[in-house]
Order: C-alpha cells, then structure tokens, then sequence
C-alpha cells in the first residue's frame, strides 16, 4: 500500500478538463488514489503552470497539507498576494465551488482583481468540521 502527497492532472475549464478535474477528486474520497490524509493532513487542490489565463490549460494538483499550510495562505492573503473568496452553505462543494470560480471570473472580467495566473489553491471543509455546521470553501487566487 502506498499513499501520496501529491496526484497531478493536466486539465483545462472546458468540459472534459472539468470532468477530470471531478474524476480525480472522486478517486481520492473513495480511496483509489490514496492521498495522506489524516488527523495532520488533509487534501487542498493547486492550479498552476497556466498555458496563458483562465482559457488555457493548467496543472490540477490535489496536495496532502498541515493546517499549518492553510494559515500560511491566510497570511499570504492578508499581504494581498493572494485574493480570497470564501462561502459556507447547504450546497455540495461542486456547486460551491462553481460559485466561487464565477466570482472570480467576473471580477477578472470587471477589472476589480488582475489574476497573476502563478499558483491558486483551493480549500474545503465539510460542515462536520467547521463551526458553523455548514461546509465551507476557500479559493486563494494569486494576484499582481
């Protein structure tokens, strides 16, 4: 039995790089590709290696992290190195994650952020973990 850190894709924002993108996070919930996840660890996904912006293509990277991680990104946000978007709902985390890459895309369309297209990552808590009762994601979108 092995497990991994890291599982890497190369996808992209049309369908089939989507449904990959879902492929691959339903292999690690049902334990097909065993990502180190324990009481220390727990899956975050990357985007990066951007082809050129949001309609090229990008590595999709599912990593194992500490919470320590996590709060790294947190500060890295508050020094304005990344952009973060947050929401905590009912909704399953397909749907709130599609949320979130709306928001994105429209405030990259607006003008209200310039994406630095290096690395985003992408958390999500279930809502038995948080204290709202209510699962949550983060996006952490590199910006200029």
């Amino acid at each position: 039995m092995y497990t991994c850190k890291e599982v890497r894709i190369r996808a992209n924002n049309n369908p089939n790089g989507v449904a990959a993108i879902v492929a691959l996070w339903a292999d690690i919930h049902s334990g097909k590709i065993p990502i180190c996840a324990d009481e220390s660890h727990f899956p975050i996904a990357k985007y990066s290696n951007y082809e050129s912006d949001a309609e090229g293509d990008y590595d999709f990277s599912i990593l194992s992290v500490t919470p320590d991680f996590v709060d790294d990104l947190y500060a890295q946000a508050r020094q304005g190195i990344y952009r973060k978007y947050e929401y905590s709902g009912e909704e399953g985390f397909g749907e709130i994650v599609g949320k979130l890459w709306s928001q994105v895309y429209d405030d990259s369309r607006s003008g209200a952020i310039q994406r630095a297209y290096t690395a985003d990552y992408e958390y999500s808590a279930p809502a038995k973990y948080t204290d709202s009762g209510q699962n949550y994601t983060a996006l952490f979108v590199a910006v200029k």
